[in-house]
């Protein structure tokens, strides 16, 4: 039998699955290609995914379970990082590939 410490509700489990969601969009992002692809495409996603880690780094401060509030702050920060990261790889690419 789980005793109550330990039982947590859904609602306090959407951050994390929002944040596992939206990881999942950016891995697929970096491998997605094409033999004509335009650099804009995985720019607006990574934007996109990049907002959304944003939002959810919010989100989870409004967690009441500490230790998965303070889990999906560190995820969102580090994930957020990443993405801008990459997201500022592809600006200089484009800025340095010249006009279209």
């Amino acid at each position: 039998m789980i005793s109550s410490s330990y039982e947590v509700n859904k609602k306090e489990t959407l951050p994390l699955l929002v944040t596992m969601i939206l990881i999942g969009m950016g891995v697929a992002t970096f491998f997605l290609r094409g033999p004509d692809m335009n650099l804009w495409i995985p720019i607006w996603i990574y934007a996109v995914v990049d907002f959304g880690f944003v939002i959810t780094f919010v989100w989870s401060f409004f967690v009441k379970v500490k230790s998965m509030k303070w889990f999906t702050v560190f995820l969102n920060v580090l994930c957020l990082g990443v993405t801008t990261t990459l997201l500022f790889f592809l600006l200089l690419a484009v800025g340095l590939s010249g006009p279209n």
